[in-house]
């Protein structure tokens, strides 16, 4: 995920790391490293520049602010893919087939049923959901 200034964040779920790329010299650093990352999958800024964070194998959505993870929600599967539109987190749990909505800590489902919903990506009042094993982009409308 792009922060806006300078700077690529990609995460290594095998290793529990988040690397940083600076996007002018292309020299990668690691930005965190935790076991608390829990398998680190899917990343997105929040509108204050904090780094969201959907756990795959602890099934938490965590936050890192100044380099300390906070675990804002759990209690999921394997959360993968995390985006973030106006204030609303949306996530994805890949082995449940659900999208989730985190609002002021709060949690509600926003579509269920799905086939293995990967990497999702917000745009306005959309959600662009891969459904990695059934080989479709869903498009939700949320509100």
């Amino acid at each position: 995920v792009y922060d806006g200034k300078n700077y690529i964040y990609i995460s290594d779920t095998q290793t529990n790391r988040i690397y940083r790329i600076d996007v002018k010299t292309y020299k990668s650093t690691i930005f965190i490293e935790s076991g608390s990352l829990e398998g680190a999958n899917g990343l997105a800024f929040d509108e204050s520049g904090n780094l969201i964070v959907a756990s795959c194998g602890g099934g938490k959505l965590l936050k890192i602010k100044k380099n300390r993870i906070n675990t804002i929600s759990k209690g999921f599967s394997n959360l993968d893919g995390v985006c973030v539109s106006n204030g609303n987190i949306y996530f994805s749990d890949f082995t449940e087939g659900k999208i989730y909505l985190w609002r002021n800590g709060k949690v509600k489902v926003v579509k269920s049923g799905l086939n293995t919903p990967a990497d999702i990506g917000c745009k306005g009042k959309q959600i662009f959901v891969p459904e990695f094993y059934g080989n479709t982009l869903k498009i939700l409308r949320v509100e």
